[in-house]
């Protein structure tokens, strides 16, 4: 199947590709314990459905919400107009993609990729690592990061480090988000299949223009439509069913010509606000660019929040570095990698701008709401701190092996708890379940 017909197959069946990639995603959850190897095997399909899942947002993503292919009338399609606009988030990413060039876009996917791997890459090197060299992989001693796995360890902390600091440089000393890339923001089912025209006779022409190879072929398509709008020059132009729908196949040229006019006068109208907005703009205190611009929502970091931001950047490194030389049931790593994150929470809190209000007060500038949901995310994240050693094993999973016993006999519980119980013994054993 070439690259042209998978995508036609993605966008004629978003709906269902979707449902099939949530069923695979929830099938990972119940994979593990069942069978020999059974974790790697949900692992793996974890991770093929999300780089697959990534592949087909590229695809989906621009059709959910086109660029602006049709001036749309009242009655457009459910993909052009019904669509909710970006999230916040979304304008950001793409926002930072579009302005920070091919190099951060290369940079940010691979990281998100990585991510995605990092827990399979040390599943299989743990596993296979004793038959690479011997001793390590499988058989390290519970709780120590011995051999192949923990070089595939050392080595997937060290990239995804280099990566986040080369974006953080990158998009000029913001914020990191959660993710890198852009998020699934859009309902499959609202994505409209292409139209037959689009892969047959018609379709666009080399500049990006729509074209009717047929003549008639795409007013079944088009019949709501009252204006093209060029991709290329942007020049808005009647359809054929703006000319012709008014006063029937007999309506004659003077119909043709009334819509003619009203698309000119539409074009002048538009052109003359453009130009008075154009003329307020040049005498504002700021641009439209820097009103509009998807990069307000993620300002830039000042001195103390730069040295938060490389805290939070950099303690993975420490911890690893602390691990390796006195093992994950030593206190000392643990104590120091949550006195790093703290720290780095707190500097963000303490650094935050002071502006003088009307009455001549200073008072402190709150969180743009994407870094407000991302300190709080990063806050939740400090809950996996009971589930690294030496917590882990002294208190936390003792317990968690009382609740499962005690509710094994119970319906519908002991279905969850059995699912627990296989994970129990994953959260001890990989580095990266506990450390993501």
């Amino acid at each position: 199947m070439t690259s042209f017909s998978y995508r036609r197959l993605i966008t004629s069946h978003a709906p269902i590709v979707a449902s099939i990639e949530s069923s695979l995603r929830t099938l990972t959850y119940i994979l593990p314990g069942r069978f020999p190897h059974s974790e790697i095997a949900a692992e793996a399909v974890f991770a093929f459905v999300s780089l697959l899942g990534m592949y087909h947002d590229s695809i989906l993503q621009p059709l959910a919400r086109p660029s602006g292919a049709l001036v749309a009338s009242s009655s457009s399609s459910p993909s052009s107009s019904s669509s909710p606009p970006p999230t916040p988030f979304n304008q950001y990413i793409q926002h930072l993609h579009k302005t920070k060039g091919l190099p951060l876009q290369i940079v940010a996917n691979g990281l998100s990729a990585l991510q995605i791997l990092q827990v399979l890459l040390e599943m299989l090197a743990v596993e296979f690592g004793s038959l690479i060299v011997g001793g390590g992989g499988g058989d390290a001693p519970e709780g120590v990061v011995l051999g192949v796995d923990s070089a595939v360890v050392a080595v997937v902390e060290v990239l995804k480090t280099l990566a986040r600091a080369f974006v953080f440089v990158r998009s000029g000393n913001r914020m990191l988000l959660h993710s890198a890339v852009q998020e699934r923001d859009y309902d499959p089912a609202a994505i409209a299949p292409p139209a037959a025209s689009e892969v047959g006779d018609g379709g666009a022409d080399e500049d990006g223009n729509s074209v009717d190879a047929s003549g008639g072929g795409s007013n079944s398509s088009s019949s709501s439509k009252s204006f093209w709008k060029l991709g290329r020059t942007g020049k808005a132009v009647p359809s054929v069913a703006a000319i012709q729908g008014s006063g029937g196949a007999g309506s004659g040229f003077g119909k043709e010509g009334d819509a003619l006019d009203a698309a000119e006068a539409e074009a002048r109208a538009k052109a003359s606000g453009e130009a008075a907005t154009t003329f307020l703009l040049a005498r504002a205190l700021r641009s439209s660019g820097e009103l509009n611009s998807p990069a307000r929502f993620v300002p830039k970091l000042k001195r103390v929040r730069q040295v938060a931001e490389w805290l939070h950047i950099i303690r993975p490194l420490i911890y690893l570095f602390l691990l390796s030389k006195y093992s994950r049931k030593s206190w000392r790593p643990w104590v120091a990698s949550a006195v790093v994150d703290l720290l780095s929470l707190v500097l963000h809190v303490v650094g935050r701008q002071r502006a003088t209000s009307a009455s001549g007060t200073s008072v402190v500038v709150p969180f743009k709401p994407l870094e407000s949901a991302e300190l709080q995310r990063r806050l939740l994240m400090m809950g996996y701190y009971v589930l690294r050693s030496p917590v882990y094993e002294k208190y936390t999973r003792p317990r968690l092996e009382r609740f499962c016993e005690s509710s094994s006999s119970r319906f519908l519980i002991s279905f969850f708890s059995s699912m627990l119980a296989d994970y129990l013994p994953l959260w001890q054993q990989y580095y990266f379940m506990v450390n993501p």
